[in-house]
This record gives C-alpha cells, structure tokens and sequence, in this order.
C-alpha cells in the first residue's frame, strides 16, 4: 500500500487526468514540483520530463547526498553534530551540472553519493535546521532562475508551496524495494532483499517523521501511484498536466511569440 493510502489516489486511464485538477494561476512560481518516498522513481521520471518540457531539473536528493558524502569524509565513522553540520552547510562547494553529473568540491562525485551507505548516512544530515536551510535557500534561488522541474521530498510543501504544477508519486513499499534494487545492481553493488526492504522502511519513517521539511502530501498535489504503469507513462501522464497549467501555457506562448518576432 503506498505510504498515503488515506488520499484518493488516481488509478484511471491517463486522458481522464486532466478532468480532476484545477490549477491556481495567481501568485505562482513556475516550477514544476515532484515529491515522493525512496525508490518511487523521482530522479528518472524528473528527468525524462523536464527533458521532453525544456525545463530545468534540479535534483534536490543530490544536494543532500552530496553533504552526507562530505561529513562522511570529515567526521568519518562519528556521527556529525549540528556545530560540525553547520560548517559544511556554510563552506561546501557544489556543482551541478546537465546530465545529472555532481561535483563537490570540483571532485565528481555523481556515483558516490548514490552508495548505500550514503543512503544511510543522509539521513542524519537531513535532520539538521542549518543543512535544510542552507539547500532549501539554494534551492529556491536555483528554481526561480528560470521554469523548472524540482524533486525531493518537501518541494511542494516547504520550497516551493507556491509551484504551478504538484506532483506526488507514490507505490507500494515492495514495488518501491525492488526499484531499489535493481538501482543498487546497476551500481554494480551486492544486494539483500530483505536488507533492502528493511532499510526502505526505516527512511520511510524517517522521512516522515523529520522535524525540518518532513515528507507530507501536499492538499494541491495530484497524487500518482507508479506501482502498475511503467516509466513512460507516468511521463506521459505528467507531461499532460504541465502541458494543461495555464501558467506554464502562458508562458510557452510568451516564449513562441518572442522567438517568432525576432525573426
């Protein structure tokens, strides 16, 4: 059962969407928002549409990671406090840069934050008020830059709670655990079912219960349970609802006329 099992989750067919939502114009920034639990799928997803809408994506679960990899490195088998935390919120360098590719300190790190123990540790990290509002600035600084697409865990709800378009993805913690997996596997890391699982289960009930930018469903959000479509069609079924927000129709048309009266 996916983890807000008390929302009325749309299962139907894809072009029936657009009859449910109805998007609030005013005062909005035009951001794209993705949320969801581990191993639901966001990063891909994210990253399918916003390269199909133009849009830039901005992995906030990188940002996080990348810290974690930092104070792993500098506190190493100790857990880090706040004081030690507020360090590297204050000091780290980060890059990010197209194709998803992570630079932390000029180091490319895009395949080191995503290791298991990484996963572990990032928790602990996200825990902390000086890292949450350090990124979460970041965050809003790098999303207003132009439109974008912004996946995590508290976009709708905390960074931007005035995006044009929501989305929560959701699944099934077993549906979610064998994702999980078979992104370990292609890191070419060795993999426990159960070990897996149980972790999965734990980050849940982290996630949700995180005194900063805890992982809340939010009331304007369309809620997209990915446990029976495959990848393509959640990014069809996204693509939709982007594509029918009138703020970012708005501005497709602004950007269309612009262009053509250059010419």
């Amino acid at each position: 059962m996916p983890l807000f099992s008390t929302v009325t989750v749309w299962e139907g067919n894809p072009a029936h969407i657009l009859e449910m939502v109805n998007f609030a114009v005013t005062e909005r920034d035009l951001v794209v928002a993705i949320d969801g639990p581990v191993g639901v799928g966001k990063s891909t997803v994210a990253r399918e549409v916003a390269a199909r809408l133009g849009l830039h994506h901005l992995d906030t679960g990188a940002m996080y990671r990348a810290v974690a990899l930092e104070a792993m490195r500098r506190f190493r088998d100790n857990s880090p406090d706040e004081d030690g935390l507020r360090e590297i919120a204050a000091t780290f360098q980060l890059e990010l840069l197209p194709g998803g590719k992570v630079l932390l300190g000029g180091e490319d790190v895009t395949l080191a934050i995503r290791d298991e123990e990484v996963s572990r540790y990032v928790t602990h990290v996200a825990d902390s008020r000086f890292v949450r509002q350090a990124l979460v600035e970041e965050q809003q600084r790098i999303g207003r830059l132009r439109p974008s697409l912004v996946e995590g865990r508290d976009i709708g709800t905390v960074v931007f709670p005035h995006a044009a378009c929501k989305i929560y993805l959701d699944g099934t913690p077993f549906e979610r655990a064998r994702r999980r997996e078979d992104q370990l596997r292609q890191l070419n890391k060795t993999t426990d079912k159960r070990d897996v699982f149980r972790a999965l289960l734990e980050r849940d009930e982290r996630d949700r219960k995180r005194p900063w930018g805890a992982l809340r469903l939010a009331s304007d959000a369309v809620v997209l349970d990915t446990t029976r479509y495959d990848l393509q069609t959640v990014v069809a079924i996204i693509c939709s609802l982007v594509e029918a927000n009138e703020l970012f129709a708005n501005h497709q048309r602004e950007a269309h006329a612009s262009t053509s009266g250059g010419r």
